[in-house]
């Protein structure tokens, strides 16, 4: 079974008992996989953060501002073809005919002989010993770093969780909404932070201050703006965390008196 969150633990815990080619193989899968998701990364930032600077110039109500975000939005969109024939470049240079024979051979190899309940159970608990790890080091120190590794944290978790839903739907659901809750919050926090760095690029850029400083005041008080609701996201998040820790404590103690 290739478990869907496309982590390397959920990978050895499947095929563990496997000869080393077949864990090999496996592993270049879940390898290939995370290229073309680092690959498209920058567009998919691109693009949310083009949506975001369209959305605040029409909903700010100002000329001064909306003008400022225009301009803003015109060198976000400047960019976007050549990243994308950038990245259509590097994708071509995988063979994905040849990587979806791999997989479904795989996938076709696969023994059917195990309780996909029990094994969904074993790696959302694994995972979410990664996640409580993450959660405590961010409760400490929220910097961006930490945040981006209980983002990445997260994600995993919540896709087992998802997964396992599927297979017990009626015990593991709060755990699952809690996880989306928190998921959102820094997914937000992660579009807002890579939106901050744009600003800070484009207005950075040698001779703008100079040539466009009302541009640049402007867009300098938006930045403030931002930055305020990024604190307010990390708060939020956290207050989410302590929900995730409240709903998975329950799901534990429901499944030991099973």
């Amino acid at each position: 079974m290739i478990c869907a969150s496309g982590a390397g633990d959920c990978s050895r815990r499947y095929v563990s008992s496997r000869p080393l080619t077949s864990q090999k193989k496996i592993n270049q899968i879940f390898a290939d996989l995370r290229y073309v998701r680092q690959v498209l990364g920058p567009c998919r930032d691109l693009d949310v953060n083009i949506a975001l600077v369209k959305f605040k110039g029409e909903r700010c109500g100002n000329a001064s501002v909306e003008n400022a975000w225009g301009s803003m939005q015109s060198a976000l969109e400047s960019q976007r073809q050549p990243l994308i024939e950038r990245v259509r470049r590097d994708i071509a240079s995988q063979d994905l005919f040849k990587f979806v024979i791999r997989v479904q051979r795989l996938i076709d190899a696969v023994e059917h002989d195990f309780d996909p309940l029990a094994e969904a159970t074993v790696a959302m608990a694994k995972s979410m010993n990664r996640w409580q790890e993450s959660f405590a080091a961010t409760r400490e120190q929220s910097d961006a770093a930490g945040l981006h590794a209980l983002r990445i944290a997260g994600k995993k978790l919540r896709y087992r969780a998802e997964l396992l839903s599927e297979l017990d739907p009626s015990k593991v659901k709060p755990l699952v909404t809690s996880l989306r809750e928190i998921q959102t919050t820094l997914g937000d926090w992660h579009d807002r932070s890579v939106l901050l760095h744009q600003v800070a690029e484009f207005i950075g850029r040698p001779g703008f201050l100079a040539d466009h400083p009302d541009i640049g005041r402007i867009l300098l008080a938006e930045m403030e703006k931002e930055r305020l609701r990024y604190d307010s996201d990390v708060a939020t998040a956290l207050q989410h965390g302590s929900k995730v820790q409240q709903a998975w404590a329950t799901w534990r103690a429901g499944a030991a008196t099973q």
